[in-house]
């Protein structure tokens, strides 16, 4: 009996420390900080690049979702300002969300787009010192889901829409909307656009854009600020991921899912295949933006490796910013200076 009598005390012994330990296991957790993960250096908050902007002197912002760890909802907007080697000088935080696109203007005055629970899109003007200047409203259809800004060299700014671009001057006037586009020898029949996917502007003000017909095919259309046709169309048998042109209008090309830049020049019909697919120096993984600086450098923003690449205009590689896991997290934009700064 009494060799009974132990083995059950034993037992609840055991029973007990278990219990202990478990609930201080449990105390710990609860009083523990959670590891959470930034996209440069340590922070307490989960950020995910939207977009990056850069003003005159050369520096970039990188435009970031603050999120906490648990939650699909973003919190407010951090504004890191890096240098032209990538490295953090300051960082803001802008207390909005749900940012779509954000550009700056030769004034060093940044623009925003913004969605929210209504029937309008918000862009909002702010200063260098990121003060609020102004805001307005355009109407959106439950189809604008792309919304992006760009901005000319007069400071006036584009609005890509579902199906037009709408144009307002630096204080938020209306000016026009380009529903679609014409030829040269017809331009009173126009052409509307069907579903804009993505926009670019080159240094003479002439835009790029990619149109989804269906889900099989998409058109590339070069067009002036006016609507009209600036070279034949581009048609394929799937949509185009990215679309730029350069000074020459020369047309760069990324299909969806596809490491690989192809250059169309104003008349060859067959592209250049500038890249492959890859994860080493000068090869890409889904990228998702094309821009050029002032001497016909390539910036591309290789998404699904998680960091921009900068390109001379041979296509080699001169340098990187990112490489590393959840660096840049799909970022979906940039924007480079006459000095070549992104």
């Amino acid at each position: 009996m009494r060799h009974v009598y132990y083995l059950v005390n034993i037992k609840q012994f055991i029973f007990k420390m278990l219990i202990l330990i478990t609930l201080t296991s449990l105390n710990s957790l609860a009083q523990a900080d959670p590891k959470l993960i930034s996209t440069v250096g340590q922070s307490s908050l989960i950020n995910e690049v939207l977009d990056i902007a850069i003003d005159s002197l050369g520096n970039n912002y990188i435009f970031e979702y603050e999120y906490l760890k648990y939650s699909s909802e973003p919190k407010a907007i951090i504004v890191k300002k890096i240098n032209n080697e990538g490295l953090l000088i300051s960082q803001s935080r802008v207390n909005d969300r749900y940012l779509y696109s954000a550009a700056i203007n030769k004034n060093n005055e940044f623009y925003t787009i913004h969605r929210y629970f209504n029937d309008h899109f918000t862009i909002k003007k702010w200063s260098a010192s990121w003060e609020l200047i102004l805001k307005w409203e355009i109407p959106f259809s439950s189809y604008d889901y792309s919304a992006k800004l760009i901005i000319n060299s007069k400071n006036q700014i584009y609005v890509k829409l579902k199906n037009s671009i709408q144009i307002y001057n630096e204080n938020g006037v209306f000016i026009r909307e380009i529903k679609g586009y014409f030829h040269k020898k017809s331009p009173t029949i126009i052409s509307p656009f069907i579903s804009l996917f993505h926009i670019s502007i080159n240094k003479k003000d002439n835009l790029v854009l990619s149109d989804s017909l269906n889900y099989k095919s998409s058109i590339i259309l070069s067009i002036n600020n006016n609507g009209q046709l600036l070279r034949p169309i581009l048609k394929r048998n799937q949509e185009f991921s990215v679309v730029a042109n350069d000074e020459n209008n020369n047309i760069y090309v990324s299909m969806e899912n596809c490491g690989c830049i192809h250059k169309f020049s104003q008349t060859g019909l067959m592209p250049k295949i500038l890249s492959k697919r890859g994860s080493k120096k000068g090869q890409l993984n889904s990228p998702t933006i094309i821009k050029f600086d002032n001497v016909g450098n390539l910036i591309i923003a290789d998404s699904g490796n998680y960091r921009i690449q900068k390109f001379n205009s041979a296509f080699q590689a001169a340098w990187t910013y990112g490489d590393q896991l959840g660096y840049l997290k799909y970022s979906t934009g940039h924007v480079v200076d006459s000095q070549g700064n992104i």
